[in-house]
């Protein structure tokens, strides 16, 4: 309420929510290529599904343009499950990794998805709205919401 009164972002100080931050000098340029093997034209981020795990009832990685504060893309635990396996799981894997596959996930982060395979977020390019230009940085925000055994945030 505080925060809403006073027009203040508050962000990342509710008990229900944990947050994690990326680095903020994270920047995607534009890739001249569609081709996966082009390290510049994106990245992967992975991370834990809390959801999974039952340490939250929700996960959703953000990606906000820093330079604005605009949100552009997310990607939530409906969407991660299986995301990891392409990453992970190969002709030599063992059941370890496959137990791992199910509570991790992967997702490619690109300015265009068109053809991709893996699961991928595009980041939009101006001059779409909302977009992240081509050399100002992207901030991630993870979060998991709610412990489904309690009224507080993830275990």
């Amino acid at each position: 309420n505080h925060c809403i009164r006073s027009s203040i972002s508050c962000v990342g100080d509710n008990p229900d929510t944990a947050y994690a931050v990326s680095a903020t000098n994270v920047t995607l340029p534009q890739s001249l290529t569609n081709d996966e093997s082009s390290p510049a034209g994106y990245f992967v981020v992975i991370g834990v599904n809390h959801a999974a795990t039952n340490s939250s009832q929700y996960s959703e990685l953000g990606s906000i343009d820093l330079r604005t504060g605009t949100g552009v893309a997310s990607f939530d635990n409906r969407r991660m499950p299986g995301s990891a396996e392409p990453y992970l799981l190969n002709e030599t894997t063992n059941d370890a990794s496959e137990d791992a596959a199910k509570y991790l996930y992967a997702i490619m982060v690109r300015r265009n998805c068109t053809g991709i395979l893996q699961r991928c977020v595009e980041i939009p390019s101006p001059p779409t709205f909302p977009n992240v230009g081509f050399d100002d940085p992207i901030l991630f925000v993870f979060r998991a919401v709610l412990s489904p055994r309690g009224r507080s945030g993830p275990d």
